[in-house]
């Protein structure tokens, strides 16, 4: 056999609707690769995204809708549950709102100006988001749906490729061979038309924004089948939890149906949603509770017991925000970031999240808890997205 490597394609088993898919339909993939092995980190979803002003997806966005994604979730954001399962291992990974995650990560990893610069930032649809500029006249800061492609006048489109960030693509550099998995099956579930991330700034009015998706496919690349005896490991996140700080105290438990090592949080205004002719909020965005009832003290527990933070957390932009992006790090450290104090001070302040870095596995099922005690009650609720991040073996 050629020990050459292969550019597969995978289409969709789910047939695609006339008009494209639309917000809750469901994408289905199975990756059947017998005598192969994928290779690490080439599994990419690649597709077509059209924005439309009205109900019925026959109006095209126009660049005076002025739509915005979530410049850090950007395609990901469109993405509401993605699974994974195998044939020999059942389902490995869920992730519910898979592109709140992605935006906290990508937050957490990279400068903003890095999504202005990175080939991976074009694919994906992400942006640099100037902090001091967001919400100014000046519009060129923001890639808008005045991109279009083709270039016509009846078609708003945006081709993306994403390097989807499931364990699939989390081996360690390790490629994946079919006789440790079987036939692969990936599920995508798109997300609510008003949960995408995207916000209008243009005030057009009498317009109902949707979205719809064409031409999916999965694309990677592989190789001849090398015999593999050790165990292969991927890394693997899920949604555990969706609370909401209601009291100037507040105690969140929560646990992961596999082993992590890791577990980050961020808040959303609990009034802060969309309809479809008013798309005001980013859904993904990283909200603070800073502007008057800030979190005094932040602890943080296992199964009830002291254990990676022997002291409280009192410091929100040094103790608890560095703590946030740990828990988002698996060397440890801090490196990159797209945080600043711009968007700690904006009007609705954002570039914040409570987290920790357990520095090594925890059974699955170990409880998770966090008691979250602010200089005052809230006046509005605030949605707490909790993830855990962990390592399971195959």
């Amino acid at each position: 056999m050629s020990s050459l490597e292969s550019y597969e394609l995978i289409l969709p088993t789910s047939v695609q609707p006339q008009n494209g898919w639309r917000a809750n339909d469901r994408i289905q993939f199975r990756v059947n690769y017998t005598g192969k092995e994928i290779k690490a980190g080439s599994v990419r979803l690649n597709g077509l995204l059209q924005l439309w002003s009205d109900s019925d997806c026959t109006v095209p966005a126009a660049e005076a809708d002025k739509l915005v994604l979530n410049p850090n979730a950007g395609i990901n954001g469109f993405f509401k549950q993605i699974q994974v399962s195998t044939e020999k291992q059942g389902n490995i990974e869920t992730i519910n709102d898979f592109g709140r995650l992605q935006a906290m990560e990508n937050e957490s990893k990279y400068y903003q100006m890095d999504h202005g610069t990175s080939s991976d930032s074009m694919m994906e649809i992400m942006t640099y988001q100037n902090d001091n500029l967001l919400n100014a006249t000046d519009f060129k800061q923001n890639v808008t749906s005045g991109l279009k492609f083709p270039i016509t006048e009846n078609a708003t489109e945006i081709p993306f490729s994403v390097d989807l960030a499931v364990c699939l693509n989390k081996t360690g550099g390790v490629n994946i061979p079919e006789s440790k998995t079987g036939v692969i099956e990936l599920n995508i579930i798109l997300q609510d038309n008003t949960k995408v991330g995207m916000r209008s700034f243009g005030n057009q009015q009498n317009v109902e924004y949707t979205y719809t998706m064409t031409n999916c496919e999965i694309r990677f690349t592989s190789l001849p089948e090398q015999k593999m005896s050790a165990p292969l490991s991927m890394q693997v996140r899920s949604s555990t939890a969706i609370p909401v700080i209601l009291n100037k105290v507040s105690g969140i438990e929560f646990s992961a149906a596999h082993p992590y090592s890791s577990v980050m949080c961020s808040f959303l205004m609990e009034s802060h949603n969309n309809s479809n002719t008013l798309l005001e909020y980013d859904y993904l965005a990283t909200e603070a509770p800073l502007v008057a009832e800030q979190i005094d003290v932040l602890e943080y527990k296992l199964n009830g017991q002291d254990g990676p933070l022997q002291y409280p957390l009192t410091f929100q932009t040094s103790e608890i925000l560095q703590n946030y992006i740990l828990s988002m790090s698996y060397a440890n450290k801090t490196n990159k970031h797209g945080f600043s104090y711009p968007k700690l001070t904006a009007e609705t302040p954002t570039g914040f999240g409570v987290g920790v870095n357990l520095g090594g596995l925890v059974p699955a099922g170990t409880r998770s808890s966090f008691l979250i005690t602010l200089k005052r009650a809230p006046a509005t609720p605030y949605r707490m997205f909790c993830y855990c991040a962990g390592v399971i073996s195959i």
